[in-house]
C-alpha cells in the first residue's frame, strides 16, 4: 500500500510546466517559484474532493487486530492519503477475523456491512 500511495500521489498531483527546470534555479529563484506555486499545489482539479471508503480485511480477530497496531498504522496512512487528495472519508468497512469467515454466518454479516457502507457512495 505504501508503494501505491507514493506512486499514485505523484501521478495525481499538480505539476507545473516549469517543474523540470526547478532544480536548475538558484536559491532565491527557487524560493520565489515555490511561493508562486504554493496555491496551485495539490491534486489535479478533477481529482480534488473525491469521496473515499476504506475497505480492509485482516485475519486477526477483534480486539487483537486493533491492539496489534497494524490497523492503526494502516488507517493513519489512508487518512494521510485522503487528506493529500483533499478528499472526504465517507465510510469504513473493516473486516477482522476473516480466516474464519464461514463460521457463524460471519461472511453474511461482512457482506451486509459492505453493502451498507457501499450505499453511501
Amino acid at each position: 500500500m505504501k508503494n501505491f500511495f507514493d506512486r499514485h500521489t505523484g501521478y495525481t498531483m499538480y505539476k507545473p510546466v516549469q517543474a523540470g527546470q526547478f532544480y536548475k534555479l538558484k536559491g532565491t529563484e527557487k524560493m520565489k517559484t515555490l511561493l508562486s506555486l504554493k496555491k496551485k499545489f495539490g491534486p489535479h482539479p478533477h481529482l480534488r474532493g473525491k469521496r473515499f471508503i476504506i475497505v480492509t480485511a485482516m485475519t486477526l480477530p477483534f480486539p487483537v487486530s486493533h491492539l496489534s497496531g497494524d490497523l492503526a498504522g494502516m488507517m493513519k496512512a489512508f487518512k494521510i492519503y485522503i487528506g493529500k487528495m483533499k478528499g472526504k472519508l465517507i465510510g469504513k468497512a473493516i473486516f477482522t477475523d476473516t480466516i474464519f469467515r464461514l463460521l457463524k454466518n460471519k461472511e453474511v454479516r461482512m457482506m451486509t456491512k459492505a453493502y451498507r457502507v457501499g450505499g453511501r457512495i
